[in-house]
């Protein structure tokens, strides 16, 4: 009968194997030798979020949660854990138990911009727009490069009707990361519906198109938290003569083209 210590060693061996074959992209195998691991140190924590890491790269979410749920059990006072169940409950669209989720991460870890911008994307989804763009606020607060984060106060500020802000904070991303299509998008629709239709708005737009094609479907504005107001505005945006090419090329290009 192998001792504790022979376990630990052999178990902490195997999750560095694990640890390689992950890094690697041989998932499937990372995922057995991780289940091993857990096998020989079910009261590590480590072994449990190595098996998480493996099972999200193997696409099996429930497994996933499974994992980062025994892991949080094991160690409460490890944010990650939390935020890393409260990031998968908001893609798997359970977004109270994401909000709680990332909140008790909080709690622990009040500085973690990351958390604060799922938390922010958490309460657009349940359609609580003050509190989201505070969220989104402090995520920059802690990381002011945090472009993502300031284009998302764009999103709420639109919808709130403070266009001239939501344009600003925009801007401001653009200058953060002169590679984001989405501000550049949401701009040039902003610009377009206050009547300024120039060369330098239309331009704007083909650029966000080159830069990320698949903006050019409603579908996909929506699934990145676009309110009705900004879509209704890119909608109007498109039907420009001097734009369709762009966008049916956009939407051929992104596998969207009905």
């Amino acid at each position: 009968m192998p001792s504790s210590a022979e376990l630990q060693t052999a178990g902490e061996g195997i999750g560095e194997d694990a640890t390689q074959l992950l890094q690697t992209g041989r998932v499937e195998q990372a995922e057995q030798l991780a289940m091993l691991a857990v096998l020989l140190l079910p009261e590590d924590p480590r072994s449990w979020l190595l098996l998480a890491e493996a099972r999200l790269r193997n696409d099996d979410r429930s497994g996933t949660r499974e994992a980062l749920a025994r892991a949080r059990t094991l160690e409460p006072s490890n944010a990650g854990v939390w935020f890393a169940e409260g990031s998968l409950a908001l893609r798997d669209e359970e977004y109270g138990s994401a909000e709680r989720l990332i909140r008790e991460g909080l709690a622990l870890d009040p500085e973690n911009a990351n958390a604060h911008f799922d938390l922010g994307n958490t309460l657009l989804k349940l359609e609580q727009p003050l509190a989201a763009l505070d969220a989104f606020e402090k995520a920059t607060a802690i990381r002011d490069n945090f472009w993502e984060a300031v284009n998302n106060q764009g999103l709420v500020l639109f919808e709130l009707g403070r266009v001239l802000l939501a344009q600003q904070r925009w801007q401001e991303a653009i200058t953060l990361s002169n590679e984001a299509a989405e501000p550049m998008l949401a701009l040039g629709a902003s610009r377009y519906g206050q009547g300024i239709r120039d060369r330098e708005t239309i331009e704007l737009v083909m650029r966000a198109l080159v830069k990320d094609p698949a903006y050019a479907a409603e579908a996909h504005q929506e699934d990145q938290l676009w309110g009705e107001k900004l879509r209704a505005a890119a909608r109007a945006l498109f039907q420009d003569a001097q734009l369709k090419p762009a966008v049916k090329r956009a939407l051929i290009l992104s596998g969207q083209d009905d």
